[in-house]
């Protein structure tokens, strides 16, 4: 059935209209949908960069105490090579002031000495040798238990000897 109304401006027809207002009702219907769907994906991709930012964020805490943790095991490893050095290290009574003798050591990751050289002299051959012997002796030497740490920081090393 066809509706008809006449007026001053001409003759319109009713399922015209509601046809056309059912159209335009979709539409809009369409455009909310698609409108939801951007704010849901706005959502997700806020949540993920909060995300990304929180992991960052843990990466960084980790990171940071990883290196205070190397670092302390680098300090605590140092120490006591130079303290087991020192122990084994008999000082020939001709030893002066002043002298300074730099040995270049190699270790395994045992800690044992796989060489150990005078790099730098002092002078007096006495002194280089008794410093020499003194890192022989006390191999192997307590290293980090930390096979990257050991790789960069104890695998070789220099070891200077000062009198004092």
């Amino acid at each position: 059935m066809v509706f008809e109304v006449s007026h001053s401006l001409g003759c319109v027809h009713f399922s015209e209209r509601v046809g056309e207002l059912e159209k335009f009702v979709g539409e809009e219907k369409q455009q909310q949908a698609i409108l939801a769907k951007q704010e849901a994906l706005a959502e997700k991709q806020k949540a993920q960069a909060a995300e990304k930012a929180a992991q960052v964020k843990q990466q960084a805490a980790n990171a940071k105490a990883r290196s205070a943790k190397n670092k302390k095991a680098i300090i605590s490893s140092t120490l006591a090579i130079q303290r087991k050095v020192n122990q084994r290290w008999i000082k020939p009574i001709s030893s002066a002031k002043g002298l300074r003798c730099t040995i270049r050591v190699k270790l395994l990751p045992s800690g044992d000495v796989m060489d150990a050289t005078i790099i730098k002299g002092s002078g007096n051959s006495i002194f280089d040798r008794s410093a020499e012997n003194a890192v022989l002796k006390a191999s192997p030497l307590p290293v980090p238990k930390d096979r990257t740490l050991f790789a960069q920081k104890f695998r070789t090393f220099t070891f200077v000897f000062k009198p004092e």
